[in-house]
């Protein structure tokens, strides 16, 4: 991991920094392409929709962790500094 250029190390720190969003938002990811398949003519059993739900899970935790947790975190600890 330390000899890995540091643009992968960035990109892996930022998804172990996401984590937790895209355990919470992976499931609706899933579910909104199952019920977008039909429409598109995928099947269901395809090995690309499994890494393609993978990818945008991560995306979509990615964007969830940077765009709402991380503001939502520094307006929390705003606030509980200055009620201390």
């Amino acid at each position: 991991f330390q000899k890995s250029p540091l643009f992968i190390r960035q990109v892996l720190v930022e998804i172990g920094d996401a984590s937790y969003a895209i355990y919470l938002t992976h499931l609706f990811v899933i579910h909104a392409l199952f019920l977008l398949m039909p429409q598109l003519g995928i099947n269901r059993a395809s090995f690309m929709l499994a890494i393609f739900s993978v990818f945008l899970s991560t995306l979509v935790g990615l964007a969830v962790h940077r765009y709402f947790d991380n503001p939502l975190q520094k307006r929390l600890k705003f606030f509980i500094k200055k009620s201390a």
